[in-house]
């Protein structure tokens, strides 16, 4: 089975000259200047979950993560791994201090899922 791996230009959380990522709910995640839908992804139940899958991609980016070699699964595990290790307080971009609401964990696959919804979403075959 070969792997695809989501190249790093593809992600790009500013609108503007700020970073805007947020959750609509269950429905959407407002990534940069990009909506990714997820009004089809039906295993998600609870708008934190919306929420956290938000905070991770944006969690993997500024942990260079996307960093052209790693695949789609590793990634995932790498977030996980942290969240499995720091808690969900890991994903929280006012980490250490306070912070409004609060996540509930999706599945992998929900955060693959918005991963490849999103429009401007480029990737490569591992070899």
């Amino acid at each position: 089975m070969v792997g695809r791996i989501p190249l790093a230009d593809s992600f790009n959380p500013y609108r503007g000259e700020r970073v805007k990522v947020r959750a609509r709910g269950m429905d959407s995640i407002q990534f940069g200047r990009e909506n990714i839908e997820l009004d089809d992804v039906e295993q998600l139940v609870d708008p934190s979950q919306g929420d956290a899958i938000a905070n991770m991609l944006l969690y993997a980016l500024n942990q260079s993560y996307f960093d052209n070699r790693s695949t789609l699964r590793q990634l995932l595990e790498k977030i996980y791994c942290d969240v499995s290790a720091q808690g969900l307080d890991a994903i929280s971009p006012h980490r250490g201090g306070r912070h409004p609401g609060d996540y509930a964990l999706p599945r992998p696959q929900e955060v693959a899922a918005a991963i490849n919804r999103l429009r401007t979403l480029r990737v490569r075959q591992a070899r």
